[in-house]
């Protein structure tokens, strides 16, 4: 019975201690960062996957992911949506005028959950708190 017990345990710590981060860990980290681009009442994630990796050291992972950035709003809804949000202020209107010609200029004239696969290099770095994003970029 100790030694059922003392082999759980010595799992759950090497699970603790892994030695790089789970496709899971790098998902939730680029989710984040996509989110905080655009927010979620705009932009989605699916299909996500890790198609390649490298372990730098014990503390650095270079991960290579592809997924499907769906657009949840029109481009219509959006400009729609970016108007109502100025309310009058002239300093915003114009932030969101340039924001909106940017996404134009990126993906035309979209519809809602129109698709735009992405490819993407994640540089993660384990941390006290365990593996986070340090940067990201688009692969080539």
């Amino acid at each position: 019975m100790l030694r059922i017990v003392m082999f759980s345990l010595s799992t759950l710590l090497l699970a603790a201690c892994s030695s790089k981060p789970s496709e899971s860990t790098i998902e939730k980290a680029v989710m984040e960062s996509v989110y905080d681009e655009g927010g979620r009442e705009l932009i989605d994630v699916a299909n996500f996957k890790q198609v390649n990796g490298f372990q730098e050291s014990k503390a650095r992972y270079l991960a290579h992911v592809t997924y499907d950035m769906v657009l949840v709003k029109s481009a219509d809804e959006f400009a729609q949506m970016m108007a109502e949000e100025s309310n009058g202020n002239r300093m915003l209107e114009m932030q969101n005028n340039v924001a909106m010609m940017a996404m134009k200029a990126l993906y035309g004239n979209w519809k809602a959950g129109d698709k735009f696969p992405q490819s993407i290099k994640v540089q993660m770095i384990k941390s006290e708190n365990g593996w986070v994003a340090e940067s990201m970029e688009r692969a080539q």
